[in-house]
């Protein structure tokens, strides 16, 4: 037997694998080998005894110990394992964004027998190297060599002294957020844009206070909360806020911008916005503000500012809508875009800079008004399921829970706010009631027609002023205070996307045309006793699936035989104006924007900053679900993600800035495997690192921290502190 290396080359690089060896004779006598056994998991130093215990079986002879060897190894043992080169990399990191000194001067006296700023530093690590753990951050600790380097016997770090910090964090938060865009700006140098945006998160059970059940941005009926966060285009968070579940988007952004249209690091820097606040009413509030906003419009908005969107010589371009036909399909729509005044710009984008227009009227209904918020959504969702109910298009109410993914008590907690008299419903979906629980309605609605509107009045009263939205009243009188509004407006054109939408649109057409021939043949059926109603109810369900309400007229025909046929009728006009602005974006920028149009676009679509970072806290910091149940606990448990997110984009831009672009849940993957190995030798202790491979040699070289990975100096970091708090 002997020992061989087995050699592959992939992408460049070589890899070599050992092997034990066997030599031996087929039946024919001719010589050959077998591979035994693969040897990778061994360390070079047993590859190497092995390869001298072989070579001494073949000449005969013995391999021993010797003596000062042998006398070594029986006295020595691993007394620890512990985890470290990903945390320590990411508790260097930690300290050089001097993160440690600000929470130390925010965070003073609190917890002096172990600083405060030390349970956060654990609680953000654990956040970044191990979201997924099943182990509480108090079980996690120990087995980590976070307490060597910090200096903390483990025992001292426990549950009771971990939500002592996370309230103490979530008393200083607002401090926090001033003081770290502050410092980041004096380090990082200043914000070349800044991005807006809003997710939610939501919890195992009722949640906290603050907790409502709504639909996510997934379309899951949970208990949740929302999260609104400003972060610049490196993914730095600079501003958050965690909102009660029945958070309205416009304003709750509306608020965020508020807040730092007076800051001196925002001035002169383009802010992007969803196009949530591409609303009028919104709008002239934007521009009042100073603050150099770029947002998009809803397609709705479009023709209240401008008529100068060159749709016409788009509107007749047929698209086959096939993938063999989209080379055509698109070499049509460059044909017509040759016809208007658009001008072909980066990233296959069309572009007309419309200057800045003045708007004066901006007394529209429901211009600024957001109307449906969380509380307004749960009752057209209850008045929803209660038409369906009544016309038949759900057999009951567990079919209803089976569609929603609820239970049927859920539905039935829906269903109670359809009993609120007309009166009270105009008023709620109006927005009127944003400030009340589900709770609030449904009690109300359980009482008799003539109590409601008392007991609606009482609750309004209690709830103290309106926090959510603005009424039209409102927008009305900010029209008379300031008539004239000014912004800079760019038309955008992505072909590419207008194929793709009439594309679709051939592809529901054909979904509905095969829903009216399935309804047609099951309405001929001799076991179907359906009426009218019914079947114009599933007919508008259908429909307002695809949301095409409102281009058909449903034809309902009575055959001679008394069964019910259907036809759709499509309203020409109405398909036309849909279909008129496929393809096109209306951007809108503060009027003293000086970017060019082309620029000023690539600002907007740079917001995948802000998405990316929403990505990275639900996915890899794991902010949902969510397991606290206190108001200020749920904060301080997002604070604690936005440190993590730091942490992880700095280390990422480092690398990106070094040629090594790498995620870093991927650096920390890499770097897991080097522990942190205290041994006991003889009489004597020694820390060792594990030996790393030279690719994680590499990355730590990378970011300046080779010292981590040397054993010499570890040890001179951690020997002093092991008395103490071992």
């Amino acid at each position: 037997m002997f020992i061989r290396y087995s050699t592959h080359r992939v992408k460049g690089k070589t890899y070599r694998y050992p092997q034990l060896v066997e030599g031996y004779r087929k039946a024919n006598g001719s010589p050959t080998h077998r591979v035994l056994c693969s040897l990778s998991s061994l360390s070079e130093a047993a590859l190497a005894n092995v390869a001298t215990a072989l070579e001494a079986g073949r000449s005969g002879q013995r391999v021993v110990v010797a003596p000062d060897v042998a006398g070594v190894l029986r006295s020595a043992g691993v007394l620890a394992n512990l985890r470290y080169l990903d945390i320590a990399v990411a508790y260097e990191q930690w300290h050089q964004l001097q993160l440690h000194s600000l929470l130390g001067e925010l965070l003073a006296g609190a917890q002096l027998d172990v600083p405060a700023p030390d349970v956060v530093c654990a609680l953000v690590l654990h956040r970044c190297t191990d979201p997924g753990s099943k182990l509480a951050a108090a079980h996690w600790y120990p087995t980590t060599a976070l307490p060597k380097l910090q200096g903390i016997a483990p025992a001292r770090f426990h549950n009771t002294r971990v939500h002592r910090t996370l309230e103490a964090l979530e008393r200083v938060e607002a401090d926090l957020q001033a003081r770290l865009a502050q410092q980041l700006r004096s380090t990082q140098g200043a914000f070349a844009g800044l991005f807006m945006d809003i997710t939610d998160t939501w919890f195992e059970g009722r949640g906290p206070q603050m907790a409502y059940n709504a639909r996510t941005k997934e379309g899951m009926l949970r208990h949740k909360v929302g999260v609104v966060l400003l972060c610049d285009k490196r993914g730095y968070p600079l501003r958050w806020q965690t909102l009660p579940g029945n958070y309205y988007e416009g304003d709750a952004m509306g608020r965020l911008v508020q807040q730092i249209s007076t800051l001196d690091w925002t001035r002169q820097v383009p802010v992007v916005l969803d196009r949530m606040m591409g609303k009028a009413g919104i709008l002239a509030q934007l521009t009042e503000s100073g603050l150099r906003f770029v947002t998009a419009l809803p397609t709705n908005e479009f023709e209240s500012w401008t008529q100068d969107i060159p749709w016409q010589p788009l509107a007749d371009v047929s698209v086959a809508g096939t993938k063999e036909s989209r080379p055509d399909d698109l070499a049509r729509v460059h044909a017509a875009l040759r016809r208007t005044p658009m001008v072909k710009a980066d990233a296959g984008r069309w572009l007309l800079d419309l200057g800045v227009v003045t708007r004066v009227d901006l007394d529209l209904p429901g211009a600024d008004c957001p109307g449906a918020g969380a509380v307004a959504e749960a009752l057209r969702l209850a008045l929803s399921m209660k038409a369906e109910l009544q016309a038949g298009v759900v057999r009951g109410r567990s079919e209803l829970a089976e569609r929603e993914g609820t239970s049927t008590k859920s539905i039935e907690r829906y269903l109670q706010l359809a009993k609120l008299v007309p009166e009270l419903q105009r008023r709620v979906l109006a927005g009127q009631a944003e400030v009340l629980s589900l709770l609030h309605l449904r009690s109300v609605a359980s009482r008799s027609a003539e109590q409601q509107q008392d007991a609606f009045e009482a609750l309004l009263k209690k709830a103290g002023p309106r926090r959510m939205g603005r009424c039209p009243a409102t927008v009305k009188s900010f029209a008379q205070e300031g008539p004239e509004v000014n912004i800079r407006l760019v038309v955008g054109f992505k072909p590419e996307a207008f194929v793709t939408e009439r594309k679709n649109a051939l592809e529901t057409s054909r979904e509905v045309d095969a829903f009216i021939v399935d309804l047609n043949r099951r309405l001929l059926s001799p076991y179907s006793h359906r009426v009218e109603a019914s079947i114009r109810a599933e007919v508008d369900h259908f429909l307002r699936a695809k949301r095409w309400v409102g281009l058909f007229e449903v034809v309902v025909e009575k055959q001679p035989t008394g069964k019910f046929q259907i036809k759709l009728l499509r309203d020409e006009q109405a398909w036309a104006r849909r279909q008129r602005y496929d393809g096109f974006s209306l951007y809108a920028a503060h009027p003293d924007i000086p970017q060019s149009a082309s620029d000023l676009v690539e600002i907007y679509f740079a917001k995948d900053a802000v998405e990316k970072d929403f990505q990275t806290i639900k996915s890899e910091l794991e902010l949902r679900p969510v397991r606290h149940r206190t108001d200020p606990k749920v904060r301080a448990h997002v604070t604690l993600c936005m440190l993590a997110l730091l942490l992880e984009r700095q280390l990422e831009l480092r690398l990106n800035e070094a040629g090594v672009p790498m995620t870093a849940p991927a650096l920390f993957d890499t770097l897991r495997p080097v522990h942190l190995n205290r041994l006991r030798i003889g009489s004597d202790t020694k820390h060792t690192v594990t030996e790393p491979e030279p690719d994680v040699r590499k990355l730590v070289t990378t970011l300046g921290m080779q010292h981590l990975v040397d054993d010499e100096r570890v040890s001179q970091r951690i020997h002093p502190r092991v008395s103490s708090i071992s």
